[in-house]
Protein backbone atom coordinates (compact mmCIF):
# COMPACT_ATOMS: atom_id res chain seq x y z
CA UNK A 1 0.00 0.00 0.00
CA UNK A 2 1.58 3.12 -1.21
CA UNK A 3 -0.85 5.82 0.56
CA UNK A 4 1.14 7.75 2.89
CA UNK A 5 0.40 7.46 6.76
CA UNK A 6 -1.92 10.55 7.83
CA UNK A 7 0.03 13.11 10.13
CA UNK A 8 -2.93 12.44 12.49
CA UNK A 9 -5.53 9.72 13.58
CA UNK A 10 -8.27 10.13 15.81
CA UNK A 11 -9.02 6.28 15.93
CA UNK A 12 -12.86 5.49 17.95
CA UNK A 13 -12.29 8.46 20.40
CA UNK A 14 -15.24 8.87 23.33
CA UNK A 15 -14.41 11.91 25.52
CA UNK A 16 -16.12 13.99 28.08
CA UNK A 17 -15.89 15.45 31.67
CA UNK A 18 -16.45 13.32 34.72
CA UNK A 19 -18.84 11.09 33.80
CA UNK A 20 -20.06 13.07 31.52
CA UNK A 21 -19.39 11.66 28.05
CA UNK A 22 -19.65 14.60 25.07
CA UNK A 23 -18.41 12.72 21.90
CA UNK A 24 -18.70 8.74 21.07
CA UNK A 25 -16.58 7.28 19.04
CA UNK A 26 -14.90 9.44 16.72
CA UNK A 27 -12.79 8.10 13.92
CA UNK A 28 -10.56 10.61 11.23
CA UNK A 29 -7.68 11.31 9.67
CA UNK A 30 -5.96 14.36 8.56
CA UNK A 31 -3.60 13.87 6.05
CA UNK A 32 -0.29 15.92 5.53
CA UNK A 33 -1.02 19.49 3.96
CA UNK A 34 -4.83 19.10 3.95
CA UNK A 35 -7.12 22.07 5.92
CA UNK A 36 -9.47 20.36 8.07
CA UNK A 37 -12.63 21.99 9.85
CA UNK A 38 -14.82 20.13 12.31
CA UNK A 39 -17.98 22.11 12.41
CA UNK A 40 -21.29 22.20 14.89
CA UNK A 41 -23.26 23.70 17.06
CA UNK A 42 -22.24 25.46 20.85
CA UNK A 43 -21.81 22.75 23.02
CA UNK A 44 -21.45 19.66 20.71
CA UNK A 45 -17.88 18.96 22.25
CA UNK A 46 -15.71 21.01 19.43
CA UNK A 47 -13.13 22.57 21.89
CA UNK A 48 -13.10 19.30 24.06
CA UNK A 49 -11.79 17.16 20.97
CA UNK A 50 -9.51 19.95 20.00
CA UNK A 51 -8.02 19.88 23.85
CA UNK A 52 -7.81 15.85 23.48
CA UNK A 53 -6.22 16.17 20.26
CA UNK A 54 -3.58 18.73 22.04
CA UNK A 55 -2.95 16.44 25.03
CA UNK A 56 -5.03 18.38 27.44
CA UNK A 57 -7.78 16.11 27.82
CA UNK A 58 -7.38 12.62 27.93
CA UNK A 59 -10.23 10.45 26.47
CA UNK A 60 -12.06 8.01 27.97
CA UNK A 61 -11.29 5.20 25.07
CA UNK A 62 -9.37 5.49 21.74
CA UNK A 63 -6.27 7.27 20.64
CA UNK A 64 -4.68 9.70 18.81
CA UNK A 65 -2.23 9.36 16.69
CA UNK A 66 0.66 12.00 15.54
CA UNK A 67 2.80 11.23 12.61
CA UNK A 68 2.68 7.20 13.99
CA UNK A 69 2.86 8.09 17.29
CA UNK A 70 -0.19 7.83 20.46
CA UNK A 71 0.26 11.10 21.74
CA UNK A 72 -0.35 10.11 25.07
CA UNK A 73 2.87 8.46 24.97
CA UNK A 74 4.76 11.62 24.03
CA UNK A 75 6.30 14.05 26.46
CA UNK A 76 4.78 17.66 26.68
CA UNK A 77 8.33 19.25 25.17
CA UNK A 78 7.71 16.68 21.76
CA UNK A 79 4.45 17.32 21.40
CA UNK A 80 5.40 20.64 21.77
CA UNK A 81 7.78 20.98 18.70
CA UNK A 82 5.41 19.03 16.81
CA UNK A 83 2.19 21.08 17.21
CA UNK A 84 0.99 24.69 18.00
CA UNK A 85 -2.39 25.29 19.24
CA UNK A 86 -4.13 28.99 18.27
CA UNK A 87 -7.15 29.40 20.58
CA UNK A 88 -10.02 31.50 20.35
CA UNK A 89 -8.65 34.22 22.93
CA UNK A 90 -5.62 35.29 23.61
CA UNK A 91 -5.46 36.73 27.01
CA UNK A 92 -3.95 40.05 27.40
CA UNK A 93 -0.63 39.68 28.93
CA UNK A 94 1.65 42.68 30.39
CA UNK A 95 4.32 41.96 28.22
CA UNK A 96 5.73 43.02 24.56
CA UNK A 97 4.35 41.46 21.63
CA UNK A 98 7.82 40.52 20.71
CA UNK A 99 8.54 38.69 23.78
CA UNK A 100 5.40 36.47 23.89
CA UNK A 101 5.80 35.49 20.29
CA UNK A 102 9.10 34.56 21.12
CA UNK A 103 7.74 32.24 23.28
CA UNK A 104 6.87 29.78 20.86
CA UNK A 105 10.51 29.41 20.63
CA UNK A 106 10.99 27.59 23.98
CA UNK A 107 10.29 23.48 23.24
CA UNK A 108 13.27 24.41 20.95
CA UNK A 109 15.72 25.87 23.96
CA UNK A 110 17.85 23.24 25.15
CA UNK A 111 18.73 22.03 28.81
CA UNK A 112 19.48 25.34 30.93
CA UNK A 113 19.45 28.00 27.97
CA UNK A 114 17.36 30.94 29.33
CA UNK A 115 17.66 32.95 26.61
CA UNK A 116 16.79 33.40 22.60
CA UNK A 117 19.35 33.16 20.38
CA UNK A 118 19.64 34.82 16.70
CA UNK A 119 18.07 32.60 15.09
CA UNK A 120 14.98 32.16 17.51
CA UNK A 121 14.52 36.06 17.20
CA UNK A 122 15.49 35.87 13.61
CA UNK A 123 12.84 33.15 13.16
CA UNK A 124 9.91 35.74 15.53
CA UNK A 125 10.60 38.57 13.62
CA UNK A 126 10.33 36.35 10.33
CA UNK A 127 6.36 35.84 11.16
CA UNK A 128 5.93 39.02 13.01
CA UNK A 129 6.01 40.41 9.26
CA UNK A 130 4.03 37.28 7.95
CA UNK A 131 1.24 37.96 9.99
CA UNK A 132 1.52 41.75 9.96
CA UNK A 133 2.44 42.82 13.79
CA UNK A 134 6.56 43.63 13.50
CA UNK A 135 5.45 47.12 14.19
CA UNK A 136 3.91 46.06 17.44
CA UNK A 137 6.90 44.18 18.13
CA UNK A 138 7.64 46.68 21.36
CA UNK A 139 4.03 47.02 22.43
CA UNK A 140 2.01 45.36 25.48
CA UNK A 141 0.30 42.68 24.48
CA UNK A 142 -2.47 44.22 27.09
CA UNK A 143 -2.74 47.82 25.04
CA UNK A 144 -3.20 46.18 21.85
CA UNK A 145 -6.60 45.32 20.04
CA UNK A 146 -8.22 41.73 20.17
CA UNK A 147 -7.45 41.34 16.40
CA UNK A 148 -3.73 42.11 17.30
CA UNK A 149 -3.62 39.79 20.03
CA UNK A 150 -4.69 36.79 17.92
CA UNK A 151 -2.46 37.99 14.70
CA UNK A 152 0.49 37.42 17.94
CA UNK A 153 -1.06 34.18 18.68
CA UNK A 154 -0.75 33.02 15.08
CA UNK A 155 2.86 34.61 14.83
CA UNK A 156 3.78 32.86 18.17
CA UNK A 157 2.52 29.22 16.78
CA UNK A 158 4.33 29.69 13.44
CA UNK A 159 7.00 31.03 15.40
CA UNK A 160 7.29 26.77 16.59
CA UNK A 161 7.60 25.78 13.15
CA UNK A 162 4.86 23.45 14.01
CA UNK A 163 4.17 20.51 11.60
CA UNK A 164 0.61 20.81 12.46
CA UNK A 165 -1.27 23.47 13.51
CA UNK A 166 -4.83 23.60 15.51
CA UNK A 167 -7.27 26.00 15.68
CA UNK A 168 -10.04 26.63 18.13
CA UNK A 169 -12.00 29.27 16.95
CA UNK A 170 -9.08 31.67 15.65
CA UNK A 171 -11.72 34.13 14.70
CA UNK A 172 -14.08 34.56 16.56
CA UNK A 173 -14.51 38.00 18.14
CA UNK A 174 -12.18 39.72 15.10
CA UNK A 175 -13.97 42.00 12.57
CA UNK A 176 -14.20 41.19 9.21
CA UNK A 177 -10.75 42.17 7.94
CA UNK A 178 -8.97 40.32 10.35
CA UNK A 179 -11.23 37.20 10.26
CA UNK A 180 -10.43 37.30 6.51
CA UNK A 181 -6.92 38.25 6.89
CA UNK A 182 -6.08 35.38 9.43
CA UNK A 183 -7.54 33.05 7.02
CA UNK A 184 -5.23 33.99 3.86
CA UNK A 185 -2.46 33.15 6.55
CA UNK A 186 -3.99 29.58 7.04
CA UNK A 187 -3.94 28.88 3.24
CA UNK A 188 -0.39 30.16 2.98
CA UNK A 189 0.64 28.05 5.75
CA UNK A 190 2.96 25.41 4.16
CA UNK A 191 4.60 28.23 1.83
CA UNK A 192 5.65 29.92 4.71
CA UNK A 193 7.02 27.55 6.76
Amino acid sequence: DMTPSPLLKIQDVSLGFGRRQVLSNVSFDVPTGRIVSIIGPNGTGKTSLVRTVCGNLAPFKGKIILKGKDIAARTRADLARQMAVVRQNTDPLPMPVQAYVLLGRLPFFKPFQFFDTQKDRDIARHFMQVTGILDLADAAMDRISGGERQLAALARALTQEPEFLVLDEPTAHLDITHQAGILELFFRFDSMR
